[in-house]
């Protein structure tokens, strides 16, 4: 909430009070003009104010069609704190993901009338869950101006469920469900050994993708 008051003087600099005075007030953004109430105090004309959208205002007013001294000024409305349900988050894996590759995506800090934010510093948090594997922590890079840049790295294939929070509350679309795949060639990382015992051939496939040890040559398979 904003206020202007405009206090009413003589020539002589005094203050007075007149009834019979009326004001106006006019903010002007991007060429759309506002107009607000104004309540009469003892010697002074008030006007109070909310904006939801930042930027710099033209702030004008009159007194019975006369221009006031000091007017027009500019006046910057700047961003609310963050508020975690209108932060968003953009980029190619945020549902999708590559095992054993960086992925990364941006998340927008905004305020709670969708203005985007100009500062950083909030706290954020992300982190990835799927059965059997422990949580995955993601890292962030703070660039100091509303946007985080994410990262994070898995090291199994499978369905996480990934939960963005900023101040502690999930953001917009929080938590996302991400699908982790190879990438192509990620297979050729591995070899196959063959190992002669009493007479059957075995398969000990060693790499790094979590492969099943000794199965017969039948019917080995990957993990």
């Amino acid at each position: 909430v904003g206020t202007l008051v405009i206090q009413m003087r003589d020539r002589f600099g005094n203050n007075i009070s007149d009834p019979s005075v009326t004001a106006a007030v006019t903010f002007t953004l991007d060429s759309s003009a506002y107009t607000y109430e104004i309540d009469t105090v003892p010697g002074a004309f008030r006007a109070e104010f909310v904006q939801n959208k930042t930027g710099q205002y033209n702030v004008t007013a009159t007194i019975n069609g006369g221009d006031i001294i000091g007017l027009p000024q500019v006046v910057n409305i700047n961003p609310a704190a963050t508020d975690p349900a209108h932060c968003k988050a953009y980029g190619d894996n945020l549902n999708s993901a590559k095992v054993r590759a960086t992925n990364a995506f941006t998340v927008v800090a905004k305020d709670k009338f969708d203005n985007l934010r100009y500062q950083g510093g909030d706290d954020l948090k992300v982190s990835l869950d799927t059965s059997g594997q422990s949580q995955v922590q993601g890292v962030f890079k703070d660039t100091s101006n509303g946007n985080y840049s994410v990262s994070y790295f898995l090291s199994a294939k499978g369905m996480y469920e990934m939960r963005v929070t900023i101040n502690g509350q999930d953001i917009n679309g929080s938590p996302f469900k991400v699908d982790a795949e190879y990438g192509n060639g990620a297979l050729a990382t591995g070899w196959i050994i063959l190992i002669a015992v009493g007479g059957v051939a075995f398969v000990s496939v060693v790499g790094f993708f979590g492969y099943r040890y000794y199965k017969r040559r039948r019917d080995y398979e990957l993990l």
